[in-house]
């Protein structure tokens, strides 16, 4: 029985073990070490899969888990996207985008507790969608700085892909903001009746 209570928190110690990846992963980027840090960030996107995975199939999901896994992710991306964007690797204006996005949501959370009281947020299609392209576009970044002979290397290539991640990022961002206002008025109209 005990067993089975500790299995149980394999999401949650997938997620810390993430959220304390975020520090080897920019040391190595900051040395300049991409196997490592890719391989160290790779490891961290199959990890996440791996934990949503179990929380979903043997529904062992916590309130930990709930907060701490999209932090872990947004943690680990964002850092390495203002790592990469230090270096003159990934622009400015991508990071901007990114993490603006993220900030805009967290104030617009943050504003309807405020307002309403407790929220739930549960991750859009579009924002899963997004998370998968901003980390597909990472790992792209950071094979592409191993010098592989035989990878087709274009800055055309990877202007494209910021580009997507731009959209992507802008999109979600949209839909949270309108998914959140359709709340809030029907948290209003509940209130006023």
């Amino acid at each position: 029985m005990a067993r089975k209570a500790l299995k149980r928190h394999i999401p949650n110690v997938l997620t810390s073990v993430r959220i304390l990846l975020v520090i080897p992963v920019a040391y190595y980027l900051f040395e300049s070490n991409y196997l490592y840090s890719l391989a160290l960030f790779l490891f961290a996107g199959i990890s996440d899969a791996v934990d949503g995975y179990l929380a979903r199939r043997f529904l062992w999901t916590s309130n930990f888990g709930a907060w701490a896994d999209p932090l872990a992710d947004k943690l680990i991306v964002g850092v390495v996207f203002v790592v990469l964007a230090i270096q003159g690797l990934v622009p400015a204006w991508l990071v901007f985008v990114t993490i603006g996005r993220d900030l805009i949501i967290l104030c617009g959370a943050a504003t309807y507790r405020k307002l309403f009281g407790k929220i739930d947020i549960a991750p859009t299609i579009l924002s899963k969608v997004n998370t998968v392209v901003q980390i597909l576009a990472l790992l792209l970044v950071m094979v592409t700085l191993l010098d592989i002979p035989q990878l087709m290397k274009t800055d055309y290539m990877l202007d494209v892909v910021f580009i997507i991640v731009g959209i992507f990022s802008i999109l979600s961002g949209i839909d949270y903001v309108i998914s959140w206002i359709r709340r809030a008025r029907s948290s209003w109209r509940t209130r006023q009746e």
